[in-house]
Formats: C-alpha cells, structure tokens, sequence
C-alpha cells in the first residue's frame, strides 16, 4: 500500500524547494480561500473518509477585482451544488431510494458547510426523500425556483436559494434544494 504523503506537491513554481509547499490555510478546514491583495490562494483537504490522502493548493492573481461578492458566493455554490447533485452516489442513492446515504450526505454537507440553512433531496415528483428537516420528509417541497433549468441559484430576504436538477442522460430523476445564509443568522 502506497503512503500520500500530504506535504508533497507538484507544481511549477521554482519557489518550492524539495516539493514542500507551507500554508497554515487548512489547519482546522478542509478548503479554504485567502484573498492578499489581488492573489488568491485556495487550497482543498483531499480525504477518503476521515483520512487524509493529500491537499490541493492553487494560487490565482487578477489585475483588478473581477467578481463581486455576490458573484463569488453564486459560483461558490453553483460550483458545490452541482458537484453534490451530478455525482454517481447521488444519483445511484436516489434511484435506489437510499435514504440512509442521502442522510449521510445531508450531514457531511451541513458539517463542513456551517451556513447552509437547510437541503432537501427529492425525486422526479418533488417528494422529499430526505431532509435537514425532518417534517419535510415524504412532502412535496414546492419551490419557485424555476424548473426548466438544471442548476438556479436565487437571492430572496437574504438567503441563496439554491435548486440542482438530479438526471441519467436525459432524464430526471431528482434535485437538490438547498439555503445558504450568508450572515444571517440561522
């Protein structure tokens, strides 16, 4: 079994001396973005369960601020939500009506992402299969965010509502509702 060792780096920055890159970015998160001026240094935990097998670390430099806030947090969570609802444990789990799996990801996502308000994961009816909130369960949750699209993010009273269509090929089979309360409390 091959050891990762998470200080090792490949990167094309001379900078680096013996591939070992030091940022005390990730100590208590697993990702993380730093803004300095106009570089922007982000790094990942890459984990497989509770281990550790590595990090990512990036660093992006701009002339001028290009995005607002606003901006930043749609991508962010664009970005979030589509990776949750396009992924094989997902689909796999709602199409064989896994509501344990379902939970388990409820739970990691609410864990590491502390201003998510509430997610709902539902089938092709919009019935609630699991909940953050467990009175919405096997309730039709009616959204008004648009549903001809795959992927919407709305700002309504300060909370991001955001809706991810779950599909095979063509098809769909699900989405993915969640609330994101940047500076509110919850």
């Amino acid at each position: 079994m091959q050891r990762f060792d998470p200080n090792f780096v490949t990167s094309s920055d001379p900078n680096l001396e013996e591939n070992i890159y030091k940022s005390d970015l990730l100590e208590s998160d697993d990702s993380g973005i730093r803004r300095k001026n106009n570089t922007y240094e982000c790094g990942f935990r890459i984990k497989l369960g509770e281990s550790t097998l590595g990090f990512l670390y990036f660093k992006a430099h701009t002339e001028k601020e290009l995005y607002s806030q606003e901006d930043l947090i749609t991508k962010r969570y664009m970005s979030i939500g589509n990776f949750i609802a396009h992924s094989t444990r997902v689909e796999d789990a709602i199409m064989m009506e896994e509501i344990s799996v379902l939970k388990e990801i409820i739970y990691r996502f609410r864990e590491n992402e502390p201003e998510i308000g509430y997610i709902h994961f539902t089938d092709s009816k919009n019935k609630v299969l699991a909940s953050s909130d467990s009175s919405f369960t096997d309730k039709t949750y009616d959204s008004d965010l648009p549903e001809t699209e795959q992927s919407v993010i709305k700002e309504k009273n300060g909370t991001y509502e955001c809706g991810f269509s779950i599909t095979i090929g063509r098809t769909k089979i699900g989405s993915l509702y969640f609330g994101v309360n940047i500076g509110n409390d919850k």
